[in-house]
């Protein structure tokens, strides 16, 4: 087995820590500090030192990466020092290794510069004292332990059970606990009992793709039958609501035969009563006439317009001009009002550190008094000094006047928008009435136009044409008046035959419907009781994937989980349509893992290392962060180290555990 213990652990500008040496002696040990300590800081120097990431697995450099070097109170990274972590370690035949890493900005004054200015980082790699290339030294490190995935498996609590991928996991579960749970869906049909059937229900499918297809399918025919049985109510009321006095339909049509030829007859006599007496001819001559009127319409409709499009086109581009000016005016307008409320706000913001400049620097040294830098009262200011008053305040007055100058110059800076959107509102009016004025213009130039043109009316050729269709449209109505009481006769007995032939029609409709309407209900029951068949069919099938998922999880779950006592693993999870899927769900004491508290989660965690190593044949420190939530943890092939708040310890302590 690989097995590597650290012995010391050395940290110089790393993070918050300036400079620091644990010595751990290959022991197990507790590591001591109150919150802000530098505790968690501790365990990201080993995982940079290896990897180059902290305990989250985050990467020192790139996008999202966290930041190794020391900051400032305000959050401002401390350039110029170098950060080194050093630890010595000791392998399983108990020789001493030590690894280092040393990471440094590169400062370069470039030319006629007078200053130099910060060109990149540099990270240096030590084996034993010796300077290495980076990929020697990360094969030394792959050589001591294992990869990266390797080392958090055997050393980080969280990894395996929360930040490492499902799938993956569930893999690392098959291949530890072995044949025991790798077994096939066949295999399980042929070793149940009562599956003997269930192949011939898959068919082509798995039972998760059969358990899908089936509810759906159920679910597809539950509606099926609903939406029958309410169009078989609907067809059986239809049925009984036509209460037929006939059903055989041969009478019927025979007679509709002799009053549609009756109908035929009327028409003819009306046809030829109307074309008698010329109108058929002056029918002629006045759809000539209509053609001529409209030709000489158009003709006359184009003159115009050729004569006055090309103003109206121009009236048309000024109206789309002034829309687009009122428009720019409006967002002008708009951006001017928030332009005044910045302003207004930004002036208050000025005003009140003038006002709290004025406070400060007005301010003594009294004891007895409230602070004024801190507000705290008579008592905080005991252990107070002159001096430390002084400098305080001298720092509330710096930070005061730099804030009071940003804030002066966004006053100006929003004084100087707000003047240029006023100019261009300004602008835009005057461009509005401009064009207000060449609108108005072309409208009086386009009425005066209009006016020129004589109207249609007044066209010689119109008129001529006009009289002529008047003058045969009323001939045509003189010659119709004389045969008006004949068609008035002929057209009131067509109208009794066509009430008649419509009854008869009626009649026959009914006895049609009547007879689809029996044939749609016969079909409706012979779909109903195949659905019912098709229901029962699939019911069974899905009783047997029941049986059959039951059997599967009882197989794979019980060696993984014998394996991994006190920690369980669901390792299927149920989906809402009866299928399952696979899942990898840690469970300790009975709560699922994303349930647990802390403590549970690093217990459940170190139980899982214990089993990992053992397989693996790997062993590293193992960090526990915030082990004071765990009053107990199992006992461990690996040297464990725990990092403990304690609230009376200001800085690090270190003890045996």
């Amino acid at each position: 087995m690989k097995e590597i213990k650290i012995k010391t652990l050395r940290l110089k500008n790393f993070k918050g820590v300036g400079s620091l040496t644990i010595d751990l002696n290959g022991m197990n040990s507790c590591i001591y500090g109150k919150n802000g300590a530098r505790k968690t800081t501790v365990g990201d120097s080993v995982s940079w030192l290896f990897f180059g990431k902290d305990m989250l697995g985050q990467q020192s450099t790139g996008r999202g990466a966290f930041c190794i070097q020391p900051r400032t109170e305000l959050g401002d990274i401390v350039h110029k020092l170098e950060t080194e972590v050093e630890a010595v370690l000791i392998t399983e035949s108990g020789d001493e290794i030590t690894l280092g890493k040393k990471f440094e900005e590169k400062w370069v004054r470039k030319r006629k510069a007078l200053e130099k200015t910060l060109e990149g980082t540099v990270t240096e790699y030590y084996i034993n004292g010796n300077k290495k290339p980076a990929g020697q030294y990360q094969t030394k490190v792959t050589e001591l332990l294992t990869d990266e995935k390797g080392f958090q498996l055997a050393t980080n609590p969280t990894y395996f059970l929360s930040q490492m991928d499902m799938k993956d996991r569930r893999k690392k579960i098959i291949e530890i606990c072995g044949s025991s749970v790798e077994i096939s869906d066949d295999d399980v049909i042929s070793t149940t009992t009562g599956l003997s059937n269930l192949p011939a229900f898959l068919g082509k499918d798995t039972v998760e793709e059969y358990i899908i297809k089936s509810k759906a399918r159920i679910s597809q025919l539950d509606k099926d039958n609903a939406d029958k049985d309410v169009l078989l109510d609907e067809k059986m009321k239809e049925q009984s609501e036509l209460n037929l006095a006939v059903t055989n339909p041969e009478p019927i049509i025979k007679k509709l035969t002799d009053l549609n030829e009756k109908l035929k007859q009327q028409n003819i006599k009306i046809s030829n009563t109307r074309a008698g007496g010329g109108v058929t001819e002056l029918n002629l001559k006045l759809t000539v006439l209509e053609g001529q009127l409209a030709k000489i319409t158009n003709g006359h409709q184009a003159k115009v317009d050729g004569s006055m499009q090309s103003m109206r086109d121009d009236l048309a581009t000024i109206k789309d001009k002034i829309a687009d000016i009122n428009s720019n005016i409006k967002v002008k307008v708009n951006a001017k009002g928030i332009l005044e409320t910045d302003l207004k706000n930004a002036k208050e913001v000025h005003r009140a550190l003038l006002a709290k400049w004025t406070k400060v620097h007005g301010s003594v040294f009294t004891p007895g008094e409230s602070c004024c830098t801190c507000g705290a009262l008579a008592e905080h200011q005991l252990n107070f000094t002159v001096g430390k008053f002084n400098e305080q305040k001298a720092k509330s007055l710096e930070k005061i006047e730099k804030d009071g100058a940003l804030a002066a110059k966004k006053v100006k800076d929003l004084s100087a928008l707000l003047t240029d959107e006023t100019n261009e509102i300004l602008t835009g009016e005057k461009q509005k009435a401009d064009k207000e004025e060449e609108r108005e213009a072309l409208e009086l130039k386009i009425k005066n136009k209009e006016s020129e043109i004589a109207p249609l009316w007044m066209v010689p050729e119109y008129q001529e044409a006009a009289i002529s269709y008047y003058k045969t449209d009323l001939e045509k109505l003189r010659i119709e008046s004389g045969n008006t009481e004949h068609i008035q006769r002929v057209e009131a007995d067509k109208t009794a035959l066509e009430a008649e032939i419509k009854e008869n029609e009626k009649i026959i409709a009914g006895i049609e419907s009547f007879q689809k309407i029996s044939d749609r209900i016969d079909d409706l029951k012979e779909e109903k009781k195949a659905i019912s068949v098709e229901y029962e069919k699939l019911l069974e099938g899905l009783e047997l994937t029941n049986t059959f998922n039951a059997a599967k999880v009882s197989r794979i779950e019980g060696p993984v989980n014998e394996i991994f006592h006190p920690v369980s693993f669901r390792m299927f999870n149920e989906a809402a349509n009866g299928s399952i899927t696979d899942a990898c769900e840690a469970v300790l004491g009975g709560i699922p893992y994303n349930s647990l508290n802390g403590a549970g989660r690093i217990q459940a965690g170190l139980h899982c290392i214990k089993i990992l190593t053992q397989h693996d044949g790997i062993s590293g420190p193992v960090i526990i962060d915030n082990r004071e939530s765990v009053t107990e943890i199992p006992e461990m092939n690996s040297q464990v180290v725990s990092l403990i708040v304690s609230p009376w310890d200001e800085t690090l302590r270190v003890e045996a555990a």
